[in-house]
């Protein structure tokens, strides 16, 4: 059974954006796939495990993030 999930890594720069990746977990070996969307800290809900959309100029960016990766847990 493999187990995958959408996961925020922030950066270790103060103000810069981090990244979401996929957390891979299959027979105990956690494995990770990175995906080309940078966000900012502020914009990620850790508890939710979706993006925060805020009103402003990122908003088209984070609707798209939104629509596009599929925020839920699958176990296989």
């Amino acid at each position: 059974m493999a187990s995958i999930k959408v996961k925020f890594r922030s950066s270790i720069v103060s103000g810069k954006e981090g990244m979401l990746y996929y957390q891979i977990i299959y027979r105990r070996v956690i494995r990770q796939l990175n995906t080309n969307y940078r966000l900012f800290w502020e914009e990620w809900n850790e508890a939710t495990g979706f993006p925060v959309v805020t009103i402003g100029e990122r908003t088209a960016f984070l609707l798209t993030i939104k629509k596009e990766v599929p925020m839920f847990v699958y176990n296989l």
